[in-house]
């Protein structure tokens, strides 16, 4: 085996490894969701459009970059896979740009979780929450 037949093995099991786990998140975010908008009401929070309309407009984006970033991600697996088995422009090329575009969405998808903890960790108290080590466990 080659040097670059393994280097693409290993970058076919690395991007397959980032839609794993950009399912395994999108369960997380989903759980979260619940205890957003069904647990904390239990410790004081009060219902308003003000903190829902940001948390909801940067869950929405979350979903959509990671959903973005695993699909460029399966897209990339599959052109570098086609560029091992037959070498041509297209993929040689597809296989740089896609995993960029990929790393893009799970940056920014990064930067939408900060802002959803930013308004879980900092705004909610302002809507009723009350501090306790129970949910904060959690």
């Amino acid at each position: 085996m080659e040097f670059r037949s393994l280097l693409n093995y290993k970058t076919v099991l690395v991007l397959l490894f980032v839609v794993v786990v950009n399912i395994v998140v999108s369960v997380l975010l989903w759980r979260l969701d619940g205890f957003v908008h069904v647990d904390l009401y239990g410790y004081g929070l009060v219902f308003s459009y003000d903190w829902a309309n940001e948390y909801w407009d940067c869950r929405w984006m979350l979903w959509i970059f990671l959903a973005g970033s695993s699909v460029f991600a399966a897209i990339s697996s599959g052109l570098h896979y086609l560029h091992s088995n037959k070498r041509s422009r297209l993929p040689s090329w597809g296989g740089f740009f896609v995993p960029v575009c990929a790393m893009v969405c799970q940056a920014l998808g990064v930067m939408c979780l900060s802002q959803i903890n930013g308004v879980v960790w900092n705004k909610l108290y302002d809507y009723g929450v009350n501090y306790d080590i129970d949910w904060a466990a959690t």
